[in-house]
């Protein structure tokens, strides 16, 4: 029997296409027979919904967050890694072929000139399953969900009147190894979607304990958090802030809170490409 190991790929060093095709396998190469898998080693995440928590919208949507830290994506090099915040909405926006839970995801940053020029545009977030609500994707607006990528919540704080305060986020199952004694995985820092791995609190800069407590958290779990670089946060930001759309941290009013703005009205009136046109534009207008 020939000794395949001579000539495998070690685990984890698999290509971009069968990360996104076989999330929770990874390839080897063998010389004689082609493909052959492996298990892979990383361990299930689970995201915060258990028999006692479900993720309420309504609450992680009341306020921004500000990002303590984060890993290197394809959309948001370490130059970018500046003032960034998140803000959710429920201003009623649609997706194509969707009539599900959509959120308005306003994700902005700047470089570090710290000027308040804000990047990021609006994404939208989709829930596909009401009783899953803290199993999210999120993509552009004008895209239907088959090309959305996972946003998924895994763990999560809340204070003694069960206001959330600081929450971890990774961007789908983690399947890149990066350790194997212990067992620590992360998300690619390739592509666009399964990338991704965020700590965000609801004050511009966390309490060092909180930041300590999501990390360990997060090694519990099997993700390692190796790679996460620390985000410019605090006063040096205010100008960014500014600038964008944000929700005070004891935002409680409807009409201040929801909606941001009166969502804008896309029909099919003018047939498919003026609806997609006009998605389109409603999805890349804050970035002009």
């Amino acid at each position: 029997v020939e000794d395949l190991s001579r000539c495998s790929l070690p685990v984890g060093q698999m290509g971009a296409s069968s990360r996104t095709l076989l999330p929770l396998l990874v390839s080897s190469w063998s010389c004689a027979d082609g493909f052959i898998w492996q298990q892979n080693p990383c361990q299930q995440v689970t995201t915060v919904n258990d028999v006692d928590f479900t993720l309420s919208l309504e609450e992680y949507t009341r306020a921004s967050w500000y990002v303590q830290k984060q890993q290197l994506t394809t959309y948001q090099p370490a130059e970018d890694l500046y003032c960034v915040t998140a803000t959710y909405n429920l201003e009623g926006a649609q997706v194509p072929f969707f009539d599900g839970t959509v959120v308005t995801v306003y994700n902005q940053g700047t470089s570090s000139d710290l000027q308040p020029v804000n990047g990021g545009g609006t994404l939208c977030a989709r829930i596909a399953d009401d009783s899953k609500p803290d199993k999210l994707s999120v993509a552009p607006c004008f895209l239907p969900n088959v090309f959305a990528g996972a946003y998924w919540p895994v763990y999560i704080e809340t204070n003694s009147t069960g206001e959330y305060t600081l929450v971890a986020v990774s961007g789908g199952q983690p399947d890149v190894v990066l350790s194997e004694d212990p067992i620590l995985c992360t998300t690619s820092e390739d592509g666009i979607n399964n990338s991704g791995l965020w700590i965000l609190s609801r004050d511009p800069v966390a309490e060092p304990d909180a930041l300590a407590r999501a990390e360990a958290a997060l090694l519990a779990m099997g993700i390692g958090t190796e790679r996460l670089l620390d985000v410019q946060q605090g006063e040096v930001c205010q100008p960014a802030y500014d600038a964008r759309f944000m929700k005070p941290r004891d935002c409680a009013a409807p009409g201040v809170c929801n909606p941001a703005a009166e969502p804008q009205e896309c029909s099919y009136g003018g047939g498919i490409g003026s609806w997609l046109l006009c998605l389109l534009g409603s999805t890349l207008s804050p970035c002009f």
